[in-house]
């Protein structure tokens, strides 16, 4: 098990229910090369689908991209709903 640690590359994952600054900080991260996975209750990723049906509606594409980073990896986020 240590052999297994040791080789692993270091990473952190970034866990948050909201918004806030955890977009900001898990796009810091990821820019140091440390970020693994960040993980939020809401994330919307215009080209993946099911969100790609949503740009369809340039309102609904505005009002989502407020969940959305740029600068942040998509492959990286998880989405789980926070009930």
């Amino acid at each position: 098990m240590r052999d297994t640690l040791k080789r692993a590359a270091p990473g952190v994952l970034v866990a948050h229910a909201g918004k806030q600054h955890a977009y900001r900080h898990a796009a810091s991260l990821q820019r140091l090369g440390l970020l693994r996975r960040f993980i939020t209750s809401s994330y919307y990723k215009p080209d993946a689908f099911p969100d790609l049906l949503f740009g369809r509606c340039a309102r609904m594409d505005a009002y989502l991209r407020r969940r959305h980073y740029a600068e942040l990896d998509s492959a990286r986020v998880s989405q789980v709903v926070v009930a």
